[in-house]
């Protein structure tokens, strides 16, 4: 059986379903979709600490929470002054730290990266998420890795990738020349944008139409969360 009598065959059967939508004729299809494509993995950038930043730390004892107005009203002068200063201070220091926050989960994924080569849990069939890490996790066994001198450890954790239907590029389909007229029109309202109910109701009609669905389909890449947990007893 060639690729797109494939597609037509898994599809006939999805939109045959009992509750049918797009959605689930999407999610039937998924093995037959390439996934997004994934980035290339890229050392993080170094954070400096700027004299900008390092005069916000050592004011940020001083002016957090000086002014907390926890009733609706009207602001004083000192309140207005002490909480100017203060948001200056936090915004100062808030971009810094967030991007140091995600640099160290970074180098920390690059190391569960290069752990799972060296330990040779990969090979050219292993995934990548969309930032181009290596899933060596799966739902509900995470890979973990201790921070020493305490009870906590990284934990990089799988959830399955989203599915979507990119509605719009049926128009980039059509103007490329790939699809006719009548199949554009098929899947979209007046308004020419892409309806589900309707495309739904013409794949039932005419399941050639099948292939052209599985080209809207996007297959999200598994997503690796970084969490710092307590360590598991062994």
């Amino acid at each position: 059986m060639g690729e797109i009598e494939k597609v037509v065959e898994i599809g006939k059967l999805a939109l045959r379903r009992q509750g049918a939508t797009a959605l689930t004729v999407a999610d039937a299809l998924l093995d037959q979709v390439d996934y997004e494509k994934a980035k290339e993995p890229k050392a993080p950038a170094a954070v400096a600490m700027t004299d900008e930043l390092r005069e916000a730390l050592e004011m940020l004892p001083k002016v957090f929470g000086q002014a907390q107005v926890t009733e609706i009203r009207q602001l004083t002068e000192t309140e207005r002054r002490a909480l100017g200063e203060e948001q200056r201070v936090v915004e100062a220091i808030l971009k810094p730290l967030e991007m140091r926050a995600e640099a160290i989960k970074e180098t920390v994924r690059h190391h569960m990266d290069q752990v799972a080569l060296a330990e040779g849990k990969v090979d050219q069939d292993t995934e990548t998420d969309r930032h181009g890490h290596y899933v060596i996790a799966a739902k509900g066994e995470p890979e973990r890795v201790a921070i020493p001198g305490t009870d906590k450890e990284w934990s990089r954790e799988y959830r399955a990738g989203a599915v979507s239907i990119e509605g719009h590029r049926l128009l980039e389909m059509y103007e490329a020349g790939e699809i006719d007229r009548k199949t554009y029109l098929a899947m979209t309202r007046q308004v020419r944008v892409f309806d589900e109910h309707k495309a739904l109701a013409a794949m039932e009609k005419d399941p050639g139409l099948l292939p052209v669905f599985r080209k809207l389909i996007k297959r999200g890449r598994p997503v690796l969360s970084l969490y710092v947990r307590k360590a598991k007893k062994k």
